[in-house]
């Protein structure tokens, strides 16, 4: 790997007159600093054509991963034996690329993209701890309990919830599943199934959790349709009696869905009206965990029914 002409540009003045003088030989020296800092790979590596600095970047992820507590860029530059600026540089972009997350101001830990290929419960985790700034400013901006839910398979599980200091409130829900047909997270992860998957959906029985609950196959498949269309599902006392809910999916950079968003609150004090009126701050909120896990998801247009 050759340095770049902006890597070379920081220091042109001091190198181009020592490179003058030194020739060949000042270059190599040059080459051997820029290796040693890890801002290159030498051409005639023998590793066999392998980078350097992907096996530096590896070396650290390893090691966050298999500590039981966030580590700080001083540990992580001693464990792995690499010079500190270097490992300054490599944490930084591993963090701006949602690899490591910055759990203070000095310590790291696994961030949403690298849990992402470790399993559920790491992405879980991660979905957590990234959301809950922006599940917080939400539910002091709507006073409704905030929900946040991930996909586990064809399952939806609540993985938290934050409730406003209200007299009435919903009770906790933490590690449930959800029945899809009746909740409007559900209804959301329902809505991006493949047809063959929801017409599999659909042949299974949709047990009535409520008198409104929908368990017409067909009737189902409309409220679905409108689901996706307006981008963000409902649910009015389908799930429990007295309770009504809307919920927007968090999504990555591909488009797909990674978790869900819900507002939900007592009936009478969150009437269908007051319902659709969150959507826009449940959007925004949406957005802002995307973009807190690295994965802002390409631009949607929505009709809001």
């Amino acid at each position: 790997m050759i340095p770049s002409q902006s890597q070379w540009s920081e220091h042109a003045d001091i190198t181009g007159c020592w490179l003058a003088t030194q020739g060949a030989l000042g270059s190599e020296r040059l080459v051997d600093r820029l290796v040693s800092v890890g801002v290159t790979d030498r051409p005639d590596d023998p590793r066999g054509g392998r980078s350097q600095t992907v096996e530096r970047a590896l070396r650290l992820l390893d090691i966050v991963a298999s500590s039981p507590e966030p580590l700080t860029a001083a540990e992580l530059a001693s464990e792995s034996r690499l010079a500190r600026p270097t490992a300054h540089r490599l944490l930084l972009t591993l963090e701006h690329l949602g690899y490591l997350d910055r759990v203070h101001e000095h310590a790291f830990s696994l961030g949403y993209k690298a849990t992402r290929m470790s399993g559920i419960h790491g992405t879980q985790q991660t979905l957590a701890r990234r959301a809950a700034p922006a599940l917080a400013a939400l539910v002091a901006e709507i006073e409704e309990t905030v929900g946040l839910s991930a996909p586990a398979g064809t399952a939806l599980v609540e993985i938290d919830q934050i409730d406003p200091p209200l007299p009435v409130r919903q009770m906790r829900y933490l590690n449930v599943a959800y029945p899809l047909h009746c909740s409007s997270n559900g209804k959301l992860m329902l809505s991006g199934f493949a047809p063959d998957d929801l017409e599999a959906f659909l042949l299974r029985p949709l047990e009535r959790r409520t008198d409104r609950s929908i368990v017409d196959p067909g009737r189902l498949r409309v409220e679905l349709i409108e689901t996706r269309d307006r981008g963000f599902g409902t649910c009015l006392e389908e799930l429990y009696d007295g309770i009504n809910g809307v919920s927007v999916a968090i999504r990555d950079e591909t488009g797909s869905s990674i978790g869900y968003v819900s507002v939900s609150g007592p009936s009478f004090r969150f009437p269908p009206g007051r319902l659709l009126e969150v959507v826009p701050a449940l959007r925004r909120t949406s957005e802002q965990i995307s973009s807190a896990l690295h994965v802002s998801p390409p631009c949607v247009q929505h009709t809001d029914a």
